[in-house]
């Protein structure tokens, strides 16, 4: 919080010393008030305030860590993500429903604003640097399971050399009885472009600080 930033510092701090806590994460917003993905102005607004923390962080003995609160989105919130975003392409639930707040993960410029957002993390040296529970497919808010935008289609139409329309390959995915191929390949298929997104993060972190942790705070939330 912005307003009270030395008073939570300091409590925040004074609690782990007397709690015997050896490490805080310290997430990059609110909750209460967080805007879904940040631009990078956004983000560079953030540092002073983490600076701070740090600061007092290592001062009081204890770890540095950075949890930052958005990769893909949590939801819809009512935020205007689109007009902060206006080149992001956003996650096609398996209905054809369009988010208006959760990004698609195959998403060029999405991709590239993860990668300069985690680098200006890292520039802090946090020990450790968490990937929040919104790097997933499912419950982003009304879109409950994705992405089926063109650009998965067309991306598993090349791993699979043939291209589905959006119900055609709902329909084949959840045909009943002994599942068909396609229900593997495309499930291996999402891992794949979360875990490509990954490295790719990571190698930008590594890049800067080598002794930086990575960490993803996963949902298994049905």
């Amino acid at each position: 919080c912005p307003w009270n930033l030395d008073a939570l510092i300091a409590d925040t701090v004074a609690c782990c010393r007397e709690s015997a806590i050896d490490e805080i994460v310290w997430i990059s917003e609110s909750s209460g008030r967080y805007h879904e993905l940040l631009p990078i102005e956004g983000i560079r607004g953030l540092m002073p305030g983490l600076a701070k923390a740090k600061a007092a962080t290592e001062a009081a003995g204890l770890l540095f860590s950075i949890n930052p609160l958005t990769t893909l989105g949590h939801g819809e919130y009512g935020n205007d993500v689109k007009r902060g975003h206006p080149r992001m392409d956003f996650m096609v639930d398996y209905t054809g429903r369009v988010s208006r707040a959760a990004a698609c993960p195959l998403s060029p410029y999405w991709r590239n604003l993860m990668v300069e957002t985690f680098r200006l993390y890292a520039e802090l040296r946090p020990t450790r640097l968490w990937i929040e529970d919104d790097f997933r497919y499912s419950n982003h808010g009304p879109v409950t399971f994705g992405c089926f935008c063109d650009l998965h289609l067309d991306a598993f139409a090349q791993r699979t050399g043939r291209r589905y329309a959006r119900e055609e390959l709902v329909s084949c995915l959840l045909r009943p009885g002994k599942p068909a191929p396609e229900r593997a390949q495309w499930l291996e298929f999402l891992e794949e472009t979360l875990a490509a997104t990954g490295r790719l993060t990571a190698d930008t972190v590594h890049a800067v600080s080598p002794e930086i942790q990575l960490g993803w705070m996963s949902n298994c939330a049905a």
